[in-house]
């Protein structure tokens, strides 16, 4: 059995989604955590792969955002193995990584990924991209998108070949 936690946050009526973030480094998991926060949703925190997957088993998250260089297992790794969980295996991953080339989003998306950030980390582009997985209104989400991203974000290719 696993724990759900799914609640309604009054003041704001919105739903408050259980999250878990995995990344070794604390900077980027209190900065990634204080805007989550401030957003009114449960988070968690997890510094490795083994930690993240020991709190994966046993409680349900509506979001994972994971960073892919850690000690030990690695993200892609764990990407991977938490889309084959049956209660997490539609629960949308997002990449948060400094690993950010073309191969590196291809083969993260390849593992399971939903979605695939390079840091450092926007503030107004990952509220956007958590707030389109956890479904907040459409206004919501352009608006974020419209103050951070001069472009529209392309879909992620297979990188060209090499010959």
């Amino acid at each position: 059995m696993f724990i759900q936690k799914n609640t309604t946050n009054v003041q704001r009526g919105t739903r408050v989604a259980n999250i878990l973030i995995v990344d070794d480094s604390l900077t980027i998991a209190k900065f990634v955590e204080t805007l989550l926060l401030q957003a009114g949703h449960v988070v968690s925190v997890s510094v490795d792969a083994n930690e993240a997957f020991r709190k994966l088993r046993i409680e349900k998250y509506d979001l994972i955002l994971l960073d892919v260089v850690m000690p030990g297992k690695n993200g892609f790794q764990l990407c991977r193995e938490i889309k084959t969980m049956d209660h997490h295996a539609k629960t949308p991953v997002i990449i948060m990584s400094t690993k950010n080339t073309d191969v590196d989003k291809y083969w993260g998306r390849k593992q399971g990924a939903d979605d695939y950030l390079s840091k450092p980390i926007d503030a107004d582009i990952l509220m956007a991209a958590v707030n389109r997985f956890l479904g907040s209104p459409p206004s919501a989400v352009a608006k974020a998108q419209s103050s951070s991203a001069p472009h529209p974000a392309k879909p992620i290719q297979p990188p060209a070949k090499v010959t």
